[in-house]
């Protein structure tokens, strides 16, 4: 073999982490080779090594390549159920509580190419008119320079509109322009600033300062633990009392706690408030924040000891733990210690989880896809793959490794709530609605089958429907029939108090 072998990519991997935050691990390495090999061929660069000088010793090089790896695909009205959280409760108490002449500031974390801020001025136009522009501060941040001037332009394709009330939407805000484009009206487009800023920066800018609301949805789940810490300790710095921060649904969970903020549910939904120390206050549900605890990661739990009352009428495999016959280090990045060669299944998917809950995802899936070579543990390895996946923002493969669980166990009810849970995020209520009504089938009396399926009906508009699952779910809770099956991906877990207050608001709001 002649010539000098390429840079390793892990060198790049280290510079973007350093400098940016970005996590390039096992499931996104491939995205990085692509564009580093793309950037190379735009600047008619031969090697590697040359990029990585350039990217080293020039910040207008790096930057630009930032550029390349942050493209983030969105839409207006992504998640509609956020915005409308945001128009109520959170709007009219911060109203109840600001003055006269201080505008509410709402901010948009990583906003891409604006489709988010320009979703939350939209809101805001619908139901305070006019007053909007007096009444609110709309600014929209992001590393991406090309996306900010998309932003800043307004003008859009047809990908852009996959929301709620397309047609409505587009009439009211955008005037068609050339070669099919879409072009923002001014009167929204006028509502909302732009700025370029780094979530890694120690410095906030002065316009964001004060933030009252922070949408930071689908951001973090490319960072590691350590950079989500610093980042939202940066985020509730820069926060008034009484704000809050809004996350996707499925990030929610993923966030350890930092002792600046609580969690709170309205409407079903979560999101993380600032509350005045002084004040002592708690509206919603909160969750108890005990030194040390963490929430649950965003796919991943460990199982309560005794939390089954139970036995499960799914099917499941009791076959005796095998034991691997891999000698230590026969795998690429070795699988365990030197008595590897003994360490049961067992042992190995207990490792596995544990190296996803520390967001080792390389590890994890290295011990996963070992893991489907043994029938004991195959449907489960399945499930840890479609959570790596899902949290990298991968759902129709996440969904592909959730439906070979099934072939290995149709009656495995995680599965199919995982199924759900994956279509409801990407807002296809009637997949989810099959997955859930299939998970039910399995236990009917699996609390979280009936509540999202309640939660799926009332996304649809089909309050009759999402009245009699909330009724259901509430006879459940109330003669304590409730199983919790035994899951370790789901990433839902409510005392049972909790869930009876809940349901019964549910049913109070819908009944009027």
């Amino acid at each position: 073999m002649t010539g000098k072998q390429p840079l390793d990519l892990q060198h790049f991997k280290d510079l973007v982490h350093e400098r940016a935050g970005l996590t390039f691990d096992n499931t996104r390495e491939e995205i990085l080779r692509q564009k580093v090999a793309e950037v190379m061929c735009q600047k008619g660069l031969r090697s590697r090594t040359e990029l990585f000088t350039s990217l080293l010793h020039d910040e207008g090089a790096f930057l630009d390549f930032v550029n390349h790896l942050t493209i983030n695909e969105t839409y207006f009205f992504r998640e509609p159920q956020y915005l409308d959280l945001m128009m109520s409760p959170l709007v009219p108490e911060l109203l109840a509580r600001q003055k006269d002449d201080e505008k509410i500031k709402i901010i948009s974390a990583g906003c891409s190419s604006g489709e988010e801020p320009y979703s939350i001025a939209m809101s805001l136009m619908e139901t305070y008119g006019d007053d909007t522009s007096r009444m609110f501060s709309v600014i929209g941040f992001d590393i991406n320079s090309m996306a900010l001037a998309k932003a800043a332009e307004g003008i859009y394709g047809k990908l852009s509109f996959r929301g709620r009330d397309e047609e409505a939407i587009r009439a009211r805000y955008f005037d068609q322009g050339r070669y099919g484009l879409i072009k923002l009206k001014p009167v929204i487009k006028d509502l909302v600033r732009f700025t370029r800023f780094n979530l890694l920066s120690d410095e906030y800018p002065e316009l964001i300062r004060g933030a009252d609301i922070i949408f930071y949805r689908n951001v973090s789940i490319y960072f590691n633990s350590s950079v989500q810490r610093k980042i939202l300790t940066g985020l509730a710095a820069i926060m008034n009392y009484g704000g809050a921060v809004v996350f996707s649904s499925s990030e929610t969970f993923s966030h350890k706690d930092i002792g600046l903020l609580s969690l709170v549910e309205a409407k079903g939904l979560f999101y993380y408030r600032k509350s005045d120390p002084a004040e002592h206050k708690k509206d919603g549900l909160e969750a108890p924040s005990a030194k040390g605890a963490a929430p649950p990661s965003p796919l991943l739990r460990q199982p309560r000891r005794g939390a089954l009352k139970k036995p499960m009428k799914a099917k499941t495999h009791h076959a005796s733990p095998c034991v691997v016959a891999a000698q230590a280090g026969s795998v690429k990045g070795g699988i365990g210690t030197p008595s590897a060669q003994s360490q049961t299944t067992d042992d190995l998917f207990w490792e596995a989880v544990a190296c996803f809950r520390k967001k080792e995802q390389d590890r994890a899936m290295l011990l996963a896809e070992k893991l489907k070579d043994c029938p004991c543990h195959r449907g489960k390895a399945y499930l840890l793959c479609g959570c790596i996946l899902m949290n990298g923002k991968r759902p129709r493969e996440a969904e592909e490794q959730f439906r070979k669980a099934l072939d290995v166990d149709e009656l495995d009810i995680e599965a199919h709530l995982l199924l759900g849970l994956s279509a409801r995020n990407s807002g296809e209520n009637d997949r989810a609605i099959t997955s859930f009504n299939k998970a039910m089938y399995v236990q009917h009396s699996c609390w979280m089958a009936h509540y999202f399926l309640a939660e799926s009906y009332l996304a649809k508009g089909n309050a009759k429907k999402a009245r009699g699952y909330y009724d259901s779910l509430l006879k459940i809770l109330e003669n304590e029939l409730a199983d919790e099956p035994p899951l370790v991906f789901f990433p839902i877990s409510f005392k049972r108090e909790d869930l009876l207050h809940l349901c019964r608001r549910k049913l109070a709001v819908i009944q009027g």
